[in-house]
């Protein structure tokens, strides 16, 4: 099982070099009305700054004990995983401007959308800071995050990179 496992991920990232697409991992932290929330997505950047992937959402209360169904009436509670979408609004060479959108399975078998308006400031090559506003249960939220493109990692471009500026 493991030797299959490897081979896949092996194949894949010979694949996704071959055709200029780049994985990336996002962490995100959510503040809602009430509380922060938290977020992990995965996928693949295509080559027009366009990102396909998979999320996975947690709050944190639901993790003590509580459920959704014994929290206060209109309270923005997720707990889920589903589709992402982004979609590049603005590009420039440090900051980017996105339209994203995570669909999925919410609190069992509820299903919604997440649209979201993301600021990136490109830091290093190979990762990029969030700053952005989304809408949860028709009610804003500020979304805080940290994305890493794994593609672009190598020792190189992580020692030069900071001082690419002085040299």
């Amino acid at each position: 099982m493991k030797a299959s496992a490897i081979t896949l991920i092996i194949t894949l990232i010979y694949l996704v070099e071959a055709n200029g697409q780049r994985p990336f991992a996002r962490t995100y932290a959510e503040r809602t009305s009430t509380h922060f929330q938290f977020g992990v997505a995965g996928g693949l950047e295509l080559k027009k700054g366009m990102e396909i992937g998979g999320f996975l959402h947690n709050d944190p209360r639901q993790n003590e004990g509580s459920k959704a169904t014994d929290m206060d009436e209109g309270s923005q509670t997720f707990n889920g995983y589903g589709a992402y979408l982004s979609i590049p609004l603005l590009r420039q060479e440090e900051a980017d401007i996105l339209f994203n959108l995570r669909a999925g399975s919410i609190n069992g078998p509820r299903i919604t959308a997440l649209p979201s308006v993301l600021a990136q400031y490109h830091l290093f090559e190979f990762v990029e800071i969030e700053l952005g506003m989304s809408l949860q249960q028709w009610k804003p939220t500020i979304l805080s995050g940290l994305k890493i493109r794994f593609s672009d990692m190598n020792l190189r471009t992580l020692v030069r990179q900071p001082f690419k500026k002085y040299i």
